[in-house]
């Protein structure tokens, strides 16, 4: 499970001109954004052998890097940070991966992605994509999590409603969020997690790069 998803509708007035400009008005809109919630589905294709698997759940982001992912389809699955600790709790299997998200990078949180973009992407505006801006972005550093980004915007909140992420193996991540709210109060509480009586600890996390 990597983490998290967005979609968009477009009006062609307005249109930015250039990537840059899209960016800043994304970044402009998160900069008034405290938190994050909605529902996610999740699809994932492995380049080598052709699977894809779908994921749906609730997510939950709070700034900076506090993100909750309670997974409910096609199994029971929680992915919870709260800005030190990185826990992955597969409950059919009864196992708890825990991993220190300070020293990784990962795809969950909007606000962790857009940080600093200037400085660590280089980007390039697309053509529009089913009604939607799109803009993609490429590392300047080697990076095995994120080898091209692409982000869906709405045109008219320049929200971010939708990206797809291909890693550094080509495999491919699609997101899209839906029926979202912002800045609702959410306690730092939902970010934590301990593990229940009887889970294994291990401490090695799917779908996150150590630095």
């Amino acid at each position: 499970m990597q983490s998290l998803a967005w979609l968009f509708l477009v009006l062609t007035t307005n249109a930015p001109q250039t990537a840059q400009e899209l960016l800043n008005k994304v970044t402009e809109r998160y900069d008034r954004v405290s938190t994050i919630q909605g529902s996610f589905s999740q699809q994932t294709c492995v380049k080598a052998s052709g699977f894809c698997q779908e994921f749906k759940g609730l997510f939950y982001v709070k700034r900076l890097n506090l993100f909750r992912l309670e997974v409910t389809w096609p199994e029971p699955q929680l992915i919870v940070s709260d800005g030190v600790t990185l826990w992955t709790y597969i409950q059919s299997a009864k196992k708890a991966y825990r991993a220190d998200v300070t020293k990784s990078q990962t795809v969950f949180s909007p606000f962790e992605l857009l940080q600093n973009y200037e400085a660590r992407y280089d980007y390039q505006l697309l053509a529009d994509e089913d009604n939607f801006h799109l803009v993609r972005l490429v590392p300047k550093l080697p990076n095995s999590l994120i080898n091209d980004l692409r982000l869906y915007i709405d045109p008219n909140n320049f929200s971010i409603t939708k990206f797809k992420v291909i890693d550094g193996m080509g495999n491919e991540m699609v997101f899209n969020l839906f029926k979202v709210r912002y800045n609702k109060q959410l306690s730092d509480a939902n970010f934590s997690f301990t593990p229940p009586l009887g889970v294994e600890v291990l401490s090695s996390t799917p779908g996150f790069e150590q630095k």
